[in-house]
This record gives structure tokens, C-alpha cells and sequence, in this order.
């Protein structure tokens, strides 16, 4: 792997990051055997030839690529790096040349320094499920202070579908959320939870079928408009919460 990493301002970095067909070829043949079975007017069912599935699936097959790797590349690159993503990373600029390499350009804002209060003791008193997760929120943005970059608070406006985004209301919701975010993902990272590509996968079917669309239209949509980073972090956050809710409850049991 060829990782080059470059600041775009103070907060926000991109990777580019180069593979050699070696590093990915298993991820490339599993995905490319799935397409396989996808029915092609005037072939038999698993008789397609390999040409037509890769002209006719060309998009398809480089987006369900860079979204089998870019999790696990993009972590080792930040690894490498000493840096850990705060913003959802958004993948672009994919290029797959067969059999030689595979291309792609990952942007994010860089997590930013701060403490953490203690959240395995956060003394919650409500008792519904969902109200303890809302109280374990609240109390983490409470307790913690971070400098957050104004360009994740714009990007956070921008993705809300509020009717008064400009409002100072809708500001400060999209400040705490983003702040919420932070905080979770840095317990995560700390705490060694994550979220795999199965998840995301398992979790955009789910969607997929709830708006009667295809997983396959609705990956394609994530991975073009920069929303597959941001369901992943989601996801994580669910986690996160269900760990810190485990841990206050149990510390409430003894």
C-alpha cells in the first residue's frame, strides 16, 4: 500500500491511497463471483462471460470494492500516520485497473484533542431504555470539552433536512451532535469498538428495503454522496452507547 497524505486546512486531510493488485484480488474475486449470479439477458444463470460482467457492472463492481477496502486500508494508512479520523472519511476518486492496482482519495477532518470524563460512571438515573441512552448523551456533552473544527458544524447543517437550518437552533443541535460523535468515536478507538463492513451491509439492506429501493441502487448512492462514512460512524455510535449504557448499568448493580 502507497499512502500520501496531504492537508487540505488546519482540520481536514485526504489520502490518496495506491494497491497493488495483490493487496485486494480475494476482495475483487468474492465480490466479482456475487455478480456472477446476477441474471444477463441471452446467458444462462453463472454463464455470463467474465467480459460482460465487468463492462456491464464496471461502477458497480469498482464502489463494492472501495467499500470492502477503504475501511481497512484508510485505518491502516491513519495508523501509520499517528492521526484518527473525526469526520466521517469520504471516499472519492476510486480507480480500479484489473489485475494491476486499485486508486482512491479519502478525505476527513482530523479528531481533535480532549478529554474524555469518566462515562463507565455517569450516575443515570432514568430507567427506559431509550431514555437512558438520550441521558448518557446529554451527560457526555456535558462533561466533555472539545474544539470542534466549523467545518464539521457546516457539514453537519448541510447533510440536516430541518426546514430552518440556518437558524442559531439548528446550529447548536448540529454542534452537539457533531460533539456527541466525537466523543463516541474516541471511546470507541480507546475501547477497541468497531463497526465491520457486514454491519454496514447489514444495515443498508435494512434500508434499502424500508424505502423499496435495491441495497445495491441504495450503496451506490452512500458510496457517490458521501454517506457511507456517516452510516458507518452511526452505527458505531449505536455501539458505543449500548457499551456505556452496559457499563453504568452494571456499575449500578453492585
Amino acid at each position: 500500500m502507497n499512502a500520501e497524505l496531504n492537508p487540505i486546512d488546519d482540520f481536514e486531510k485526504e489520502l490518496r491511497i495506491s494497491l497493488d493488485w495483490q493487496e485486494f484480488s480475494e476482495e475483487y474475486q468474492d465480490i466479482f463471483k456475487r455478480y456472477l449470479k446476477v441474471p444477463v439477458k441471452g446467458f444462462r444463470p453463472g454463464a455470463t462471460p467474465a467480459s460482460v460482467i465487468e463492462s456491464m457492472f464496471k461502477t458497480q463492481l469498482a464502489n463494492d470494492l472501495v467499500s470492502a477496502c477503504a475501511t481497512r486500508f484508510c485505518r491502516k494508512a491513519l495508523k501509520e500516520n499517528n492521526l484518527e479520523a473525526g469526520s466521517p472519511i469520504e471516499v472519492n476518486d476510486a480507480n480500479l485497473l484489473k489485475n494491476k492496482s486499485l486508486s482512491f482519495k479519502a478525505r476527513f477532518i482530523e479528531m481533535p484533542k480532549f478529554d474524555l470524563p469518566d462515562y463507565a460512571n455517569l450516575n443515570i438515573e432514568a430507567t427506559d431504555d431509550e431514555d437512558i441512552l438520550n441521558e448518557i448523551s446529554e451527560k457526555l456533552i456535558e462533561q466533555t470539552i472539545v474544539n470542534i473544527s466549523p467545518s464539521m458544524i457546516e457539514k453537519e447543517i448541510a447533510f440536516s433536512e430541518t426546514e430552518n437550518n440556518n437558524s442559531e437552533d439548528a446550529r447548536q443541535s448540529a454542534e452537539e451532535r457533531v460533539k456527541l460523535m466525537l466523543i463516541l468515536k474516541k471511546i470507541g478507538t480507546q475501547d477497541n469498538i468497531e463497526v465491520n463492513e457486514k454491519d454496514v451491509e447489514t444495515r443498508v439492506k435494512l434500508l434499502a428495503e424500508e424505502n423499496e429501493i435495491s441495497a445495491q441502487e441504495l450503496k451506490d448512492f452512500l458510496l457517490t454522496n458521501g454517506g457511507w462514512g456517516r452510516l458507518s460512524d452511526s452505527l458505531l455510535a449505536e455501539h458505543v452507547l449500548a457499551y456505556i449504557k452496559e457499563l453504568n448499568l452494571n456499575k449500578n448493580a453492585q
